[in-house]
């Protein structure tokens, strides 16, 4: 499961604002975070399948965490892997994911 939490008092405490598996009783890790200029939250990671090949996602908040949607969800080729490292949003909030 991966777990995205968010802090609005310098990390005194801390609120849990995501919790995805991409299957249930799966692993799913996230491994990046970006923020673009309107706001919006970008985690980039990994979700296991059941037959255990990964997939490549990338989830979005659009009101501060509250809610989350699952905007990538990408696999080159059927039964392989694809594994998201990093994410970043650039100057013009193009996002930019690599694997």
């Amino acid at each position: 499961v991966w777990k995205v939490w968010k802090s609005t008092d310098s990390c005194v405490s801390w609120t849990e604002v995501d919790s995805y598996q991409w299957v249930a009783n799966q692993s799913a890790e996230p491994r990046g975070i970006a923020i673009d200029s309107a706001g919006r939250i970008y985690v980039a990671g990994m979700g296991r399948e059941s037959v255990g090949e990964y997939h490549w996602i990338v989830r979005r908040s659009v009101d501060g965490g509250t809610t989350w949607s699952t905007v990538r969800d990408y696999q080159l080729v059927a039964d392989k892997s694809a594994e998201a490292y990093d994410i970043e949003v650039d100057s013009s909030d193009r996002i930019w994911v690599v694997g």
